[in-house]
């Protein structure tokens, strides 16, 4: 079972487009913690392999993670979050007034969008296929630890039907397993509470 797990809240979330900036997570996030590792520690075994993203806000919540379950904590560049260029540290208000295209691909849902002075779609795409790969050939059960784009794009690349339009919440944590040689499936979803971005 790959357990896929967002990333706990920062004072960017839902505010900014935060990419690559280093930020810890907020005292809102710190709370979402607690709800997640316990959640975690009911469905996923003690010394399971943890990889995540390098970005601060994913190695506190991954460290919170092995701190009751145990288990090794790797980093892998795969699963940064998108670079979004010049838009990065702005609000959607602001992207809107100075990329009117790129805001309306963005309430379009259009996921395939190349950020101006940042990370094109393509590229994007290809680091995290292939971070997608490595962890199905690895060991069955590990968890994830994400940003909302780059967890989005592995739920879809184990579950086609997934809706690009619905994000995993912050510090959420999605279960998939696999039932065939090359098909995955929703085990569960679990979400501390109802916040998106």
């Amino acid at each position: 079972m790959l357990t896929l797990v967002r990333h706990a809240a920062t004072e960017w979330s839902g505010v900014r487009y935060c990419g690559r900036t280093e930020l810890p997570l907020s005292q809102a996030g710190r709370a979402q913690l607690g709800p997640l590792v316990a959640h975690l520690s009911t469905v996923v075994s003690v010394g399971t392999t943890i990889v995540a993203s390098p970005a601060l806000r994913c190695r506190e919540t991954a460290a919170a993670i092995a701190a009751v379950l145990g288990g090794e904590v790797r980093a892998d560049e795969r699963l940064r979050e998108m670079d979004f260029g010049d838009v990065e540290g702005r609000t959607f208000a602001q992207v809107e007034r100075r990329w009117p295209g790129l805001a309306s691909a963005l309430l379009r849902d259009d996921a395939q969008v190349d950020w101006p002075r940042g990370e094109c779609w393509s590229d994007f795409a290809s680091r995290v296929t292939a971070a997608w790969r490595d962890l199905c050939a690895g060991p069955r059960d590990t968890i994830v630890v994400s940003h909302g784009g780059s967890l989005r794009f592995l739920l879809r690349l184990a579950l086609p039907e997934w809706p690009t339009s619905v994000p995993a919440p912050l510090g959420s944590a999605h279960a998939v397993h696999l039932v065939d040689a090359g098909g995955w499936s929703l085990r569960a979803s679990w979400s501390p509470a109802a916040m998106s971005s």
